[in-house]
């Protein structure tokens, strides 16, 4: 909601005008710096690597970005189970990284996870897993 006197000379309008614009601005700046990005486009593209049998993106809270993006990945039988998390991990980062922008990139890393909670339409239930994270940095003692 945008409530500005454009043109308007009074001196007790303009020191009001002025007033409201710098807290309008002040208020939008983190909110102009972002970027959006939609999880099913990012969770399409992760379908397509091997290693990936289902996955959900969330966002999750990063102090220089605002908000970066976080899969929740189920891995594939293709996966040894003597491979290293953090190996198969980076490759999916790697991944994405090839084929989509700079921050569409999964700064908030990958979790693996069992299973992906889906209503029984199919649909993924991302609120559980927001919920699921917002626990796990509140036991870290991290800021939300």
């Amino acid at each position: 909601m945008y409530l500005l006197w454009i043109g308007s000379r009074s001196s007790s309008k303009s020191r009001f005008v002025n007033t409201l614009f710098y807290g309008f601005v002040s208020m939008l700046t983190p909110v102009l710096q972002g970027h959006q990005v939609a999880p099913a486009e990012l969770e399409a593209h992760l379908l397509t690597h091997p290693y990936v049998n289902d996955c959900a993106v969330i966002q999750v809270p990063d102090e220089k970005a605002g908000e970066v993006p976080k899969a929740f990945v189920v891995k594939s039988p293709a996966v040894s189970h003597e491979q290293d998390d953090r190996i198969t991990a980076r490759e999916i980062q790697k991944h994405v990284e090839k084929h989509k922008a700079r921050y569409k990139w999964i700064a908030g890393g990958v979790e693996f996870i069992d299973v992906i909670p889906k209503s029984p339409s199919g649909k993924i239930l991302r609120r559980l897993l927001r919920d699921k994270e917002k626990e796990k940095r509140r036991a870290e003692g991290a800021k939300l």
